[in-house]
């Protein structure tokens, strides 16, 4: 069960009631990880502790597509409804791409959420269809093993973040292309992540907008110093499900399978 999956409330050109698309989405929680289990993540986590500066739950008819979805439609890459003014604006410091594979499901992405939360700043590619980058200005999000830290680079120079947001093997199709390989590599320091998502390449591997999430936030305690939340509306529509689930599994009193310890108490 992806994050975008379990928002999106309907099957798309498919039109049916608010009443039954919650209880759609009420039993799709009920459903989430019959799978193996994973390490706990820590009870300390810098994301459950966020500052929003909305709290809206959506839901509504997409304008361009008129299929039903929670806050966004991610096909359209539209918020739906007269949501604009209700959700939260993200000002970033400087413009991202989100870059993907074109077998890759959009319904699966949490990049996504950043182009919705700060439309003018955040573009989206897909591959092969990708800019031509300078690479003297653009840095790319990716753990290579030549990456630098923030704090080890010139952040004065970056007017792009590019970030790539597919599985780890077709990620490898976009990293060789040109256009991309050719690109300063840029990390975050080690997180642990609150996914949902059961995969096996530990807990330190994050989803998408997490990874943005954190990007700009030690970009933030760089560039002007104490970070006091100014970049965590990018985690709004995330938290949202992670909340959901969480409340969802306690007040059924379910056991939640996918990832051992993943439940607070």
């Amino acid at each position: 069960m992806e994050l975008s999956a379990i928002m999106d409330e309907t099957a798309k050109g498919k039109k049916r009631s608010i009443d039954e698309v919650v209880q759609e989405e009420e039993k799709k929680v009920e459903e989430v990880g019959e799978k193996e289990e994973k390490p706990e993540d820590s009870t300390d986590n810098p994301l459950l502790n966020l500052k929003f500066s909305a709290n809206q739950s959506i839901l509504d008819d997409c304008e361009r597509c008129n299929a039903m979805f929670k806050f966004y439609c991610y096909d359209c890459i539209l918020p739906v409804g007269n949501i604009t003014d209700q959700i939260p604006h993200v000002p970033l410091p400087v413009s991202c791409d989100i870059l993907y594979h074109p077998t890759e499901r959009r319904s699966k992405s949490t990049a996504l959420h950043a182009k919705i939360l700060s439309p003018e700043l955040v573009s989206v590619h897909t591959f092969p269809d990708l800019p031509d980058y300078n690479p003297d200005e653009v840095f790319l999000l990716y753990p290579s093993k030549d990456a630098k830290n923030i704090e080890d680079i010139d952040v004065s120079k970056m007017k792009k973040l590019v970030v790539i947001d597919s599985t780890w093997q077709k990620a490898k199709t976009i990293l060789r292309d040109e256009r991309v390989s050719k690109l300063p590599c840029v990390k975050i320091n080690s997180q642990k992540t609150l996914f949902w998502r059961y995969q096996t390449v530990g807990e330190n591997c994050l989803a998408t907008i997490e990874a943005i999430y954190y990007f700009y936030r030690e970009y933030y305690q760089k560039q002007l110093g104490t970070y006091n939340g100014q970049y965590d509306d990018l985690l709004f529509f995330y938290t949202y499900m992670y909340n959901l689930i969480q409340n969802t599994y306690k007040q059924q009193n379910k056991k939640f399978k996918r990832i051992d310890g993943w439940l607070k108490e």
